[in-house]
């Protein structure tokens, strides 16, 4: 008996823990960014739909790791973050992420 209200109050807290826990879209978008070396890049990244508005202004002074997976550059100025089916505006981001393995 003891074994079956356990049970049950662990089956209590699991749905009642999924039901109330967020179902945030998760958004792939590309960036286009000049990072510590001055050189400028289109860098991808994953967010969440609650903070697209800021995302481009929250990667200021943020660390990536560059395509060898190895390097860290620091990010000095985001210009442009857009999905990643869209062209950007500028058309040197373009021309970059032509050359861009993703």
């Amino acid at each position: 008996m003891r074994l079956k209200m356990c049970l049950l109050a662990v089956f209590g807290v699991v749905i009642s823990a999924s039901t109330f826990a967020k179902n945030e879209t998760r958004l792939h978008r590309k960036c286009y960014l000049q990072i510590e070396d001055n050189s400028h890049i289109v860098h991808q990244f994953v967010t969440s739909e609650s903070n697209t508005k800021k995302f481009s202004a929250s990667l200021n002074g943020r660390t990536i790791f560059m395509a060898d997976g190895k390097t860290e550059q620091k990010i000095v100025t985001s210009y442009e973050c857009i999905d990643v089916d869209s062209k950007f505006k500028n058309e040197r981001a373009n021309e970059i992420e032509k050359i861009t393995a993703f």
